[in-house]
């Protein structure tokens, strides 16, 4: 009897100890596969390599020959170039993408027909418990509504919208005041003016265009 007991208790031990290593292992697992997938997909962001020879052709124009200076004129640094068409192969509802410099944030925005899809799938369409960055589903994908919502998940990893809490000091805001928001129709930079936490509840999910309700 005391055998039978001890084969029934090592049992359950076992099946206690499989699934809490189950538990642990599924969700780093999902992260692994987050961050691969969008390792991958940032191929398709490539930043533009000057090419020093090409010089502007002043010969016919004599008005445009430069004029002496003390020292070399500044140049801004190339701005990077999002393939959307190639994206758009991966996942049609691919409508944006968003880049902080000097964070993790670096991902593209994805809109679906309700707001509950992408909180658990990736932009490839494969569920994940990591999601990915998601425009809200009211929202018109040219961002010409008053406000425009983009959501994402806060990620122990660091992933995601992780890092947006670094807003929280004024030093780190200093470093990165701007984002960069990629669009088929152009490249915009956006101006961090303010910031703040709110419930679920909260008056800005009602803004997102008049009359319409949030979806999801």
């Amino acid at each position: 009897m005391k055998k039978i007991i001890f084969i029934v208790s090592a049992l359950i031990l076992l099946t206690v100890a499989g699934v809490a290593a189950w538990q642990v292992y599924v969700p780093i697992h999902e992260d692994n596969v987050s961050v691969n997938a969008y390792e991958d997909l940032r191929q398709f962001v490539r930043v533009p390599t000057p090419d020093p020879t090409i010089q502007p052709d002043t010969s016919s124009s004599p008005e445009l020959t430069p004029t002496p200076s003390s020292g070399p004129e500044p140049t801004l640094p190339p701005t990077p170039k999002v393939d959307f068409d190639s994206l758009r192969t991966v996942n049609p509802e691919i409508v944006a993408w968003l880049s902080i410099d000097g964070t993790n944030i670096d991902y593209p925005v994805a809109q679906h027909g309700d707001n509950d899809y992408y909180l658990h799938h990736l932009f490839t369409g494969e569920w994940n418990s990591s999601g990915c960055l998601f425009m809200d589903c009211n929202n018109q994908t040219d961002m010409s509504d008053r406000h425009t919502i983009i959501y994402g998940h806060h990620m122990d990893n660091g992933s995601m919208f992780q890092n947006l809490m670094g807003y929280k000091d004024q030093s780190f805001y200093d470093g990165h005041p701007t984002a960069q928001l990629f669009m088929p129709g152009g490249t915009y930079t956006v101006e961090f003016f303010a910031g703040y936490v709110t419930s679920v509840d909260g008056d800005a999910w009602h803004h997102v265009r008049p009359g319409l309700r949030r979806g999801g």
